[in-house]
């Protein structure tokens, strides 16, 4: 009785994030960073928001800050980055929080143990409204060529935009 008890308790711990993902980005959304909102689909016009780099070059293992801002004086609710190789869909180097950001970014494995996108958390299950977020991006061992972050930024469950914040081209 006790081992029926145990694992029906870890299923449902274990399928605890799948029902509602608002409280984080889930691994399922890293190849096409869309976000698994249901009869949502995504932005086409100009997003208020941008992209910004500390660093248009980088070598092995160097850190670069990754920034999503806004323009005006829209906030936003959610976020998603990942570095890619130009031209290429698998995200490389590895991603850390930054302190001051600590609360509302979670680091997402896209492969086991990876590190290899950062996205929001709702702490508490609270939305925070942001109007800039900043993350550290932590290039591979081993150069990969040029790169670009792609991300996705969510004004609400409902507004997104996906990968239409330009990024410049980060050489190596």
């Amino acid at each position: 009785m006790m081992l029926l008890l145990a694992a029906v308790v870890g299923l449902v711990l274990s399928t605890h994030g799948v029902s509602g993902y608002s409280s984080l980005v889930p691994p399922a959304a890293c190849a096409a960073m869309v976000p698994l909102h249901p009869g949502t689909a995504a932005q086409t016009s100009a997003p208020p928001y941008e992209l910004l780099v500390d660093k248009q070059t980088y070598g092995a293992g160097e850190q670069i800050t990754v920034t999503i801002q806004s323009t005006g004086p829209e906030t936003f609710q959610g976020f998603y980055i990942q570095a890619r190789p130009v031209g290429q869909d698998e995200p490389v180097g590895t991603f850390t929080t930054l302190g001051t950001y600590d609360n509302i970014s979670l680091v997402v494995d896209c492969a086991p143990d990876t590190q290899n996108a950062v996205g929001h958390k709702k702490p508490n299950n609270v939305i925070i409204e942001k109007t800039i977020v900043s993350v550290m991006w932590t290039a591979p061992a081993v150069p990969v060529g040029d790169i670009r972050f792609r991300t996705t930024v969510l004004q609400n469950f409902a507004t997104f935009w996906v990968d239409s914040l330009p990024s410049p081209v980060i050489s190596d």
